[in-house]
């Protein structure tokens, strides 16, 4: 931005189009929260569980935001279409240099957004010999957003209703056995080698390549894009389940032999969930938040609309009569049930004891 990395002698590169939305998520996440309501986290300086809003960690979001769209780092959107779109067309005109990239759209071989997100956007209408750095997030609090956060959510546990009989769920264990976990596991999941698929070298140590559908015979043609049978769904071994091509395999295994999941995701403090507090408890705070969430989010979204209009000169300053006004609104209330000793801690429910 200050040394026109471009060299257009035009002042147009800049470092993120800023759209307050959850797409926003590339740098929020920097700052260690995540903006879903079911999340709480404890803030040291209150000593209070609360909501991502109410953190010290957003208050250092809203003050690094400013001073980044102070400086011209960070811009707006037009506001015309929809955030996504908006991002994604931004993005794509290789102006910015920073952004969030899902690990599909480095999948040439596959993947349904290739062709609108960066960087293959920019790969193919900018830049054929564009590079790009992949990091894990960066701050110091920073991590990944994950899609799930339960273990049912993240794929890491069955959830079977009360009214399922006993035959029925030893039935979908087996299922589930043969096809993620027998020795014929690939043919549920990806089809049969030479109809459905190839290796593009050794079996199992490089990326598959998938047969078109228009030239699988029509006796062995799926209903799905890759003709397969099985699911992704349960199967653990996200290196074979995911395994589209050199690019991903190369990304699986720089970075699952130097991080665990605990460095790269961000974890919550407590989760609203019923797998994490008493029914009485949960019904307790569904119906306090049905009464005042409204109120509460009135002032959190007063706060940013401010905010994002440079109307706060000083958030330090204002912070303080920011939370009296969220407590008044409803969230000391809140605040009373998160602290208490009934409600599981999020580590508590992924590594019981």
């Amino acid at each position: 931005t200050e040394d026109d990395p471009d060299g257009n002698g035009v002042d147009d590169t800049f470092a993120y189009p800023e759209s307050n939305s959850m797409y926003e998520r590339t740098i929020y996440g920097m700052f260690g929260f995540d903006k879903n309501n079911s999340l709480y986290y404890k803030d040291d300086l209150t000593g209070n569980v609360v909501p991502y809003y109410a953190h010290t960690y957003y208050r250092d979001y809203l003050i690094w935001l400013n001073e980044m769209k102070e400086k011209g780092y960070v811009t707006g959107l037009p506001g015309l279409d929809t955030a996504v779109n908006e991002l994604a067309s931004s993005l794509s005109t290789g102006k910015y240099g920073f952004f969030n990239m899902r690990i599909s759209r480095i999948n040439t071989n596959y993947g349904n957004d290739v062709g609108t997100w960066p960087p293959m956007t920019i790969l193919n209408n900018i830049d054929s010999s564009a590079r790009f750095v992949i990091t894990p997030y960066m701050g110091e609090n920073g991590g990944l957003i994950p899609y799930g956060y339960t273990p049912a959510a993240s794929n890491r546990a069955f959830v079977f209703g009360g009214e399922v009989s006993d035959a029925k769920m030893a039935r979908i264990l087996q299922l589930y056995e043969y096809t993620c976990f027998s020795d014929d596991w690939m043919r549920y999941r990806y089809g049969i080698e030479g109809v459905h698929y190839k290796w593009s070298g050794e079996p199992f140590q490089s990326a598959l390549v998938f047969t078109p559908l228009d030239k699988i015979p029509k006796k062995y043609a799926g209903t799905v894009d890759m003709g397969q049978f099985g699911n992704t769904n349960f199967h653990i071994g996200t290196g074979a389940t995911m395994n589209y091509e050199p690019t991903y395999l190369q990304w699986y295994d720089y970075y699952y032999d130097r991080f665990t999941q605990s460095d790269l995701l961000l974890r919550p403090y407590k989760l609203y969930d019923r797998s994490t507090m008493p029914n009485d408890t949960y019904e307790e705070f569904r119906l306090l938040y049905t009464e005042t969430s409204p109120q509460v989010f009135a002032v959190r979204k007063d706060f940013e609309a401010r905010t994002g209009k440079g109307e706060i000169s000083n958030i330090n300053t204002e912070w303080s009569q920011y939370l009296d006004q969220l407590y008044a609104a409803g969230l000391e209330d809140w605040i009373e049930i998160w602290n208490s000793d009934d409600i599981m801690t999020y580590e508590e429910l992924v590594t019981p004891g």
